[in-house]
């Protein structure tokens, strides 16, 4: 199991070219990827997701918004990404909401940096660490990264309230989006 520290802050269009320029510039590349997840209606925060090349059940301990958190994954073949659906299907759980994501992945400053497009749900910036010494100093660090940024960081609380209109909403704004 491993655990991750992240903040992640709701960022506007103009932010997002900006701040994709900077880490084009600034930081190490390490590709796009275009995602879909599910999410389904179980008492755990367990995930399916897919990109073109691979896909993995997640399981994820604490809060949905929560800045550290333990993480269970398990990468398969992409081929095998229905198969698995269906399994949890069979077990009764719905799916409550999918997420469809293009993110670019960076490497910054010894954190993780993703920023995300998701239809429907709008643009983020995250900046995490995985498996930190200490996850206070590390949100420390990553706050100041976003103040070095220029960008201000979302309340747990906006997030709580944008994820619960989207759970309402999401398959209206995919077919739309």
């Amino acid at each position: 199991m491993t655990s991750e520290v992240e903040v992640r802050t709701f960022i506007n269009n103009e932010e997002y070219k900006r701040l994709l320029a900077f880490f084009k510039e600034n930081a190490e590349y390490q590709g796009r990827k275009d995602e879909e997840t599910v999410y389904f209606s179980c008492e755990q925060d367990i995930r399916l997701r897919k990109t073109a090349d691979k896909a993995k059940l997640m399981f994820k301990t604490g809060d949905l918004h929560d800045e550290a958190r333990e993480e269970i994954e398990v990468s398969f073949p992409v081929d095998d990404f229905d198969k698995m659906l269906k399994i949890l299907l069979a077990l009764n759980w719905e799916i409550i909401l999918k997420w469809l994501r293009r993110r670019e992945i960076f490497s910054w400053k010894g954190f993780r940096v993703l920023v995300d497009d998701s239809k429907g749900y709008g643009k983020i910036l995250e900046i995490e660490k995985i498996d930190p010494e200490n996850t206070e100093e590390t949100l420390e660090e990553i706050r100041a990264l976003l103040k070095e940024l220029k960008v201000k960081e979302t309340s747990k609380d906006t997030f709580r309230q944008k994820y619960e209109w989207y759970k309402r909403n999401w398959q209206r704004l995919l077919n739309n989006a």
